[in-house]
Parts: C-alpha cells; structure tokens; sequence
C-alpha cells in the first residue's frame, strides 16, 4: 500500500494499530472523553493515556469541552481531532492531464493546480513527477512545512503493496519503482493506488456509499472496470490485480477484443461499440451530431426521444447488467456505483440495468440493492484523501508522524 524508508518492527507494529484505533474512535466519535475511548477500543487507561499525549503533543488532536447531558459539576474533557496543521499532497492523473491538490488531514483543499502531460510516450516517469513535486512544493513552500505523505492516483496496472507501476496508459515506461524512488528523493512516505480502487475507497469513506462495507463500483467507458469491497475489505487492495469484469465472455462467436478473446463484455457494452454504432446512425440522412463528444452526444439524442440511440444505451445496460449480475451473485453488494456518461440518460440505462440484474442473481439482502451514480470521479482528488485516512487508522501514518 505504502513504501517508506523507515519500515516498523514488530513491537512499533502493535503500538501503531493500537495508535491507529484510537485515531479512529476519535474521528468517529469525537469529542469523546479517554474513559469512553478506553471502552471502546478494549485498551488499559494507562496505554490510551500515552496514546493521547504522544497525539495531542503531535498536534493530531485537541482537547475540548465535552458537555454530556445529565451530569454535574465540571464539564469533561473530550477529545477531537486536529487536522489543520498536516497536509499532505494528492496527484492524480485523469486523462491527458495531471490534477495536482494540497489537503489538510480532515480532506480540506488548500492549494491546488493541474497540468497537460508529456506528449513523448517515453517520458520517464519518475523524473516527470519528482520535478512537478518540487516545482508545487516551491510555489506553496509558507504550505508545505509539515507534511505527511504525497498520494498517487493512476490508472493502469499498479502494485500498490511494493510501490510499483507495472504499466500507465500512453507511456512505454514499464514496472518502474515509484514510491520508493520518490519516496527517497522527497523523504516523505509514499501512497500509491489504482484509480478505480482508489475511487470507490473515497466513496466509502465519505461518498455515495458511505459507511457501507459491501460496495461495487463500476467504470464503464472504453473499458468496463470495477472494484469491489466485501465485507469492508477492498478486493486486491495490494496487488496489481483487479475484478476484470470486462473481459469476461459473453458472446463466444462475438467481435475480438485486445486480447485475443472473442465476445468479452468490452466489445458489446465498451464505448468504442456505442461511437461506432453513432457514427453509422449519423451517416444517416437528417441525422446531426450533437456538439461534443459521440458519447455525450448519444445521450443528448436519447433524451431527446432518438428512439435508436435509447435502444443502443439499453443494450448496453442489459450486457453490463448481465456481468455485474455475476459479482452480484458473488459478493452481495449493498450498493453498486455506476462511473459512466451513460449516467446523462440515466432513465434508459438504469431500468433495463436493475432489471437485467434482479432476473439474473439472487440477492440475500433485507434491504433493497442501491444502484447510484457515483460521487468520486474523473479528476476528482478525494481519492487520495482515502489513502491518507486509511493509513492513520491502520497506523502506518500515525508511527511515522509520531516518530517526527
């Protein structure tokens, strides 16, 4: 998940998640007093005592009055969190263009810029990046005194576990160690993260999912991508693998795909199918293209009553339905996250994607599966803010900020 130089041994690993416990409580149930959090947290006053002072001496959290209805004589003391004195920094490249944000702990914005990439698909990587950090760094250094870590969001294949990015979209650059080169030229520690995973972390945490621990998050472009958590654990967290529904084979005797297979879902409900099959529509006579791109345009049309269009956004919601009936089967979600444009004509894309998905799984929940637009995406940089609140409950952060 993490690369920093300074690796903890096993006595600082139980300090860290005890650490991290608290850290945790605090935020989620601030001001509460250290009676309260000794009780919750199942740890010995004398151990939440020395949590607490190495916390408030590290500004992570302040003291406060804590006013509890029904009691007499000297108000309490509570405890909550102090977020305003770290920041850390979030890059998060989205497209042709990298989105740069300075945050404090609590997820404020303080500072932010974006900028077109390199051109030159054999940019080195690591370069490229180490002198966007320090030019940013420069440009707010009276912002950057006390900083945690620096988070990375990218698409493509990533090793969040080792640091590494095994391939990027549009460079030749190929498993290139990048946190723990960067985190040797910055000495900060370094997250990185796919952008998929990453994002549906962001919306448990404070999304269109949160609080909730079975969740299915859906990309669906010229790719069909998901991540998923189940049961509160994100699915290959620390490894380059994802949930490739995409490439599963829907129609055998189907189009051939990038690799080699026939039929997989990304030939019948990708948006290269969708753009292909709007051109041909619009080579039609009386047919105009809608001002920006096919996709936008395909859901202008469809809600403009283009019966054709509003039939091929269907189709493509019956197939992406009939494969997240499959992980529906599997992982029993509470809710399922769409990222798509076919969300502009979200009244022929989700009927026919509930519908497909209720006929085809079996779902064991009391409640009624939720199907919702996502909150967190394109160039959205709250994904890193999941990264850094991940690793202070977990107590990766918290050791090394307490450590100074």
């Amino acid at each position: 998940m993490y690369y920093s130089a300074h690796q903890p041994g096993h006595i600082d690993v139980i300090r860290q998640v005890n650490a991290g416990t608290v850290y945790r409580l605090i935020d989620g149930y601030g001001p509460v007093s250290r009676i309260a959090l000794s009780r919750l947290s199942r740890l010995a006053p004398a151990s939440i005592t020395k949590i607490i002072r190495d916390l408030l001496e590290a500004q992570l959290v302040r003291e406060c009055v804590l006013n509890e209805p029904g009691l007499r004589g000297r108000p309490a003391t509570g405890l909550v969190l102090a977020s305003e004195s770290w920041h850390f920094l979030v890059l998060r490249v989205s497209g042709r263009s990298l989105h740069i944000t300075l945050r404090d702990l609590s997820g404020r914005e303080v500072a932010a810029s974006r900028q077109d990439l390199p051109e030159d698909p054999a940019t080195a990587i690591p370069d490229y990046f180490s002198e966007t950090i320090g030019a940013f760094f420069s440009r707010h250094n009276a912002l950057t005194e006390r900083m945690t870590a620096i988070t990375i969001i990218l698409p493509g294949v990533i090793d969040a576990a080792r640091g590494t990015v095994h391939r990027i979209p549009y460079y030749h650059a190929r498993d290139i160690p990048l946190a723990q080169i960067l985190s040797q030229r910055t000495g900060l520690t370094i997250y990185l993260q796919q952008d998929v995973k990453a994002s549906l972390l962001a919306e448990h945490f404070f999304g269109a999912a949160k609080g909730s621990d079975d969740i299915i998050y859906l990309v669906a472009g010229r790719q069909i991508e998901v991540a998923v958590i189940s049961s509160g654990t994100l699915l290959h967290k620390n490894s380059p693998a994802q949930a490739e529904m995409g490439h599963i084979i829907m129609d055998p005797g189907g189009q051939l795909c990038d690799y080699g297979h026939h039929g997989c879902l990304n030939t019948l409900a990708g948006s290269e199918l969708l753009t292909e099959r709007w051109r041909q529509q619009n080579t039609e006579p009386g047919n105009s293209l809608h001002p920006g791109t096919e996709m936008a345009a395909l859901c202008h049309a469809a809600i403009s009553g283009h019966q054709p269009s509003q039939a091929m956004i269907r189709e493509s919601g019956k197939q992406i339905g009939r494969g997240l009936a499959m992980l529906v089967n599997l992982f029993n979600p509470e809710y399922i996250l769409i990222d798509s444009v076919l969300n502009n004509a979200a009244e022929f894309f989700y009927p026919i994607l509930r519908s497909t998905i209720e006929k085809e799984s079996v779902v064991r929940r009391s409640t009624p599966l939720m199907i919702k637009p996502a909150t967190v995406t394109g160039a959205d940089t709250r994904p890193g803010t999941a990264l850094i609140k991940e690793a202070l409950y977990s107590g990766e952060l918290l050791h090394r900020l307490l450590q100074g």
